[in-house]
């Protein structure tokens, strides 16, 4: 393992110049460039909140429901879109893969890294938000916020090793991904309040822990602590920081299955691809 992280640190300048690569093709002949990772989210909260907060009762009471709902949207589209870039990562790269020796896992982690780099300039939406709507951002939670980050991008490495190295042999894995990811989507707190399930009489005491055990509910409810009111943690969800950290040992679990079947296949890549 320390011979293989010493490796991706001599072809350090392969990972940037990918990564380089990566940003300058997304927005290739677009006259807004990287402004579409801003208008994108926010074109779609404008609409949801429109439908959910003034043509439904859903959200009607809900105060700041805008910019929870962008604290949100923006990991949860990060998380999707890159995940899902990160599950062809290796196919669509399968020609430098016969040209050249490298190490193979340069490949979704140059994904991983552009696709950060693009979620972490979007804040800036998120910013703005907080400037115009004018909401106090409670400090003490901001360390929270980050450690979910970290959490996030940890469990998508897992998940993107673990996928492009099955892409490479099974194409249904990138279509399914697709469907996954809008059960997923559904399936968390990203368009409504965690309080919403956790209060519910209709869900048995297990379901509710069942749904806490997705690893993306406690890592979307920590996001959400940045916005007041109603933003503790340990308030909308009990023994909360025990679904974060198996959120976060999940997260381990995931990139280490994922390391060892993408380190298992990674020199058959050029063979099957």
């Amino acid at each position: 393992m320390m011979r293989e992280l010493r490796e991706l640190l001599q072809y350090r300048d392969v990972i940037v110049n990918l990564v380089k690569r990566q940003m300058a093709v997304r927005y290739k002949n677009s006259v807004l460039g990287f402004l579409w990772s801003l208008l994108n989210p926010l074109l779609q909260v404008l609409v949801l909140v429109i439908v959910f907060k003034y043509l439904t009762s859903m959200a009607a009471k809900e105060r700041n429901f805008s910019v929870k709902l962008v604290t949100t949207m923006l990991p949860w589209y990060f998380f999707a879109q890159v995940v899902q870039e990160g599950a062809s990562s290796v196919a669509e790269e399968i020609a430098l893969v016969r040209k050249a020796y490298f190490p193979r896992v340069i490949l979704p982690l140059a994904t991983l890294t552009a696709g950060t780099i693009h979620f972490l300039l979007s804040l800036i939406v998120l910013v703005g938000l907080f400037a115009i709507v004018r909401v106090t951002v409670p400090w003490g939670y901001v360390p929270l916020y980050f450690l979910c980050l970290v959490i996030q991008i940890c469990f998508m490495l897992g998940l993107m090793l673990l996928t492009s190295a099955l892409s490479v042999f099974y194409n249904d894995v990138r279509y399914m991904l697709g469907s996954i990811m809008m059960m997923w989507f559904f399936m968390s707190p990203v368009l409504y309040m965690v309080s919403t399930v956790m209060k519910s009489d209709r869900l048995p005491w297990l379901y509710k822990h069942l749904y806490m055990c997705n690893p993306l509910a406690p890592i979307l409810v920590g996001y959400r602590s940045i916005v007041p009111p109603d933003n503790v943690p340990s308030a909308a969800v009990p023994h909360y920081y025990s679904f974060l950290a198996i959120a976060a040992g999940t997260a381990v679990v995931t990139v280490l299955v994922g390391a060892v079947v993408f380190r298992r296949y990674q020199w058959t890549f050029a063979e099957h691809g």
